[in-house]
Order: structure tokens, then sequence, then C-alpha cells
């Protein structure tokens, strides 16, 4: 089975590169995954192996340089002696080399052997960036990579984009985007339009002076188009599903499997709530964090774009203790996170109620009866599926599946151990599941655009409707 994966590992390998007219040596690329995949099984001194390998062709030293090297940049540290790539080797040298911090490069040798010939800084970006922590990253060294996450699982990137996944003899190479379409989407989408709905009370509340923000003109305020304040609020709800696609991704990392409910309202039926409490940090440092923002975005863009040198000295103060509650809200984010996630670390789930209102851990489901029919859903429209029987899965999977199709409205996802996340829902008569849930973050947002000029990626919003010949007239990222 394992050898039949890595043949469908290499198809998908060529198959995405065959735009580029680009091919790589079957031969060499199997010895290659076979490796990681025998590395990812050994350890190291009683250390699991855990790493990010660059892939080079023979030819290839380093992608093409930018025209301005940023002090972030990652940079190839050559190696005075290059490794053989064994599993042995992997394993040791991957525990110096922590996929956070940095990534192997390796290349073949003349012979064809794969050799570990330098190693690659500055990998946190893409992390961060494919985990919702930060909105920038540089394009990856080497022509893909493979990731060596845990025992017996590999995957292949290409930037930060997941081409496949192998868990010991199982091979996804399709991830249902849940979060953007289907009727799963539209669920959250309404509880993202409560979190609007917090962020707007904010701004209602936050104290500006005579030159305070105005979505239409006045001679007393800034004026800040339509068309900004709905990029804005757009970018708001995105946020909001970046929070919850990190807590989940936070539980996995956690590697002990856990599960999150959220409920419609505070109603425990069917549930044995063993540890209460009423957290609603996260809640409410996003909403914070999205109001400070679109404060400090319409303080810099609009009301610092003048000759008026008087509305300057007011507005800068203002600009000012905007981006210090946005720093504080970030870190709060951060914070929340962190802590929600680890509550999955006790048997039973974590609760929520209308999104992040955290009410409980240790949650127990108490209803009994299996689902009459399920269905394994084979796209994110739910549409089509197979009929699944729900004893097939283990306890924590069977009783999220008896509470969401008994309680429509709530929403269910399981992490499991070996890192598969699965979500389900009621509609209509019956229950959906969907497997293999993208959670990771693998394009870039309609406000974040490529610079040319640093080959990096971040943030820009649209400050206002402009032709085409103005374009250039704004800032580079």
């Amino acid at each position: 089975m394992i050898a039949q994966n890595i043949r469908n590992l290499i198809r998908i390998i060529n198959r995405h590169f065959s735009r580029e007219s680009y091919a790589f040596d079957s031969s060499l690329l199997a010895d290659l995954l076979e490796t990681a995949f025998l590395a990812s099984t050994i350890t190291d001194e009683g250390r699991n192996v855990s790493c990010s390998i660059s892939v080079f062709d023979l030819d290839h030293v380093i992608t093409d340089a930018p025209e301005i090297l940023r002090t972030d940049q990652w940079s190839i540290l050559p190696l005075a002696d290059p490794l053989p790539l064994t599993p042995e080797h992997l394993a040791r040298i991957s525990q110096a080399v922590r996929p956070h911090a940095g990534a192997l490069a390796v290349r073949p040798t003349p012979e064809k052997r794969w050799s570990i010939w330098a190693i690659i800084d500055q990998e946190h970006l893409i992390r961060g960036f494919r985990q919702h922590k930060g909105n920038k990253f540089y394009p990856r060294a080497g022509r893909f990579q493979v990731e060596v996450d845990s025992p017996g699982c590999i995957a292949l990137y290409h930037n930060s984009v997941m081409l496949a996944r192998l868990q010991r003899d199982s091979l996804t190479k399709d991830f249902q985007d849940v979060f953007h379409e289907g009727p799963l989407a539209e669920a959250l989408d309404k509880l993202a339009e409560e979190h609007l709905s917090r962020v707007v009370r904010i701004l209602r509340r936050w104290p500006v002076s005579s030159h305070g923000l105005d979505h239409k003109s006045s001679h007393k305020t800034i004026g800040v188009p339509e068309s900004s304040f709905e990029v804005w609020f757009d970018r708001a709800k995105k946020r909001w599903l970046a929070a919850l696609s990190g807590i989940l991704l936070e539980m996995r990392q956690l590697h002990h499997g856990g599960a999150l409910l959220i409920i419609p309202r505070a109603t425990f039926t069917h549930l044995n709530v063993k540890y209460k409490i009423d957290y609603r940090r996260m809640e409410e440092a996003l909403a914070e964090r999205c109001a400070s923002e679109m404060m400090a975005l319409g303080y810099r863009h609009f009301g610092l774009e003048t000759e008026d040198e008087e509305q300057v000295r007011l507005v800068l103060p203002e600009l000012e203790e905007a981006e210090h509650r946005n720093a504080d809200a970030a870190s709060a984010e951060a914070g929340a996170l962190q802590f929600i996630a680890s509550l999955s670390g006790v048997d039973g789930l974590v609760l929520a109620v209308r999104g992040m209102s955290i009410r409980g851990f240790g949650v127990e489901i108490l209803a009994r009866q299996d689902p009459k029919i399920a269905f394994l859903a084979s796209d994110a429209s739910g549409s089509t599926g197979e009929p699944i029987n729900p004893t097939r899965w283990g306890t924590r999977h069977r009783s999220m599946m008896r509470y969401c199709v008994r309680h429509k409205g709530s929403i269910g996802f399981v992490v499991s151990q070996d890192g598969d996340v699965r979500a389900m829902m009621g509609v209509a008569e019956q229950l959906l599941v969907w497997p293999n849930i993208n959670l990771e973050r693998s394009a870039m947002l309609p406000f974040e655009i490529p610079c040319e000029h640093c080959s990096s990626v971040g943030e820009i919003v649209p400050i206002r409707l402009v032709d085409e010949d103005e374009i250039d007239g704004l800032p580079n990222a």
C-alpha cells in the first residue's frame, strides 16, 4: 500500500508541474519520498522526526533573487560537508532544524543520489501565513517541499499550497473548503455576521476628536468611501473564520485529538458540561482588533492625505492610539487562541455558543442514538456523498454525530489523533460529515498582493476606486 501511495504522490507532483513543462525523475522522487516516510517512523534519542525539506534539482540552486533583499528574506546556508539523505541522517539533523524555524535543502548528486547540501532559515513566515498568524511570506526556496509532520505522515507543498498528504496508508489529495462554500459556510457566515455586529458597536463607542472618521464627507470629519468600509467589513469576516481555523489547527498540533462544538444558544440538553466557564476573550479581542484596524486604516490613508498641517497634527495621535489598541487586541487574540485549544487536552469536547463564546470544556455528549442515515460529503456543497455507517467511527466522532443530527444549527469539529479534521452538521433530515477540511491558508486573500520588488506578500487595502492608470500610484506591500 505504501509503495502504491508513493507512486501516486509522484504522479501528483509531475501533474502539478506539467504546466511549467518540468518533470522530475520518478526513481529519484521515489527514493526521496520513501526516505522521508521512513524517517517519520523512527526516533532520534526518543524524539520524533519533524522537518521541512526543500527539494532542488541538480542545476537549480536558488530561486530568482528579489530586486530588494528584505531583512527577513530567507537565506541558504550551504553545509561544508553535505550529508547523504538517509532516514538516520534526516532524523538526526532534523532535531537541529525544526520546521517552524528552518528547512533542509536537498538535491541529487551527479550519481543520482540525494544529499542534504544546505539549510534554510526564516521558515516561520510561511508557517505563520498558513496558520493565519501573519500576512506575509516569501516564495519558498526549491521546486517544492516535503514536510514530515508526525509518525507515518508526510505532506507535499508547493509554496503555501498543500498538494497531498500521506498518513500511514491513507493518501489525501482533495481538501474541502467548507469555510467558504456550501451549507456549513452559510452557517458560519451567520456567526461571522454577529462578529461584525460587535465590531460596529465598538466603532460607535470609539472616542474621536472633531477629526473623527465618517463614511460620509463632512467639514468636521474625515471622509471614507463606502467601498472601503465594504472591503474592511468583508475582511473582518475573513478574520473571524481565520481565528476559528487557527483554533482547530492548534488543536491538531497538540497531537492528542479533540473536538469543538458550536451551538446556537446556551441550552445544554444532551450535554454534561463537566467544567463550566464563561470565556469571551476571543470574540471580544477579535472585535476590538477589527475595529481598531479600521480606525487605523482610515486615519492613515484618509486623515493624513492632506496638505492641512493642523489636521495632520490632530490625526497623528488618533492614529497612534488606534495602532496601540490594535496591537493589544492582536496579542489578546493570539493568547485566547492558545488557551481555547489547550482546553481540548482533557477528555470531552470544548463547547462554544454562537461562535467563540466558550462555555465549558471536558463536555460529554449524552445522546445515545446514532443517526439513522449519515453521508460522507464528497465536496463542500454536500450535494453528493456516500452513505456511511456511524459505527465505523470512534467514540469522539460518533458522539458528535449523535448530537448534531438531533440539534439543528449545531456545528461539530472533530480532530483525530492522526491529524485529520472533520466537520459535521445536520442538513435537512440527514447528517453530513465533511472529511479532510482545509484549515490552512493556501491562497492570497483579495487584500493581499505580491510585492514585485521584494517577492514578498503583504497587506494592502483599497483606499478608493481608481482607474487602471492610477494603480501605479498605490503603495507597495
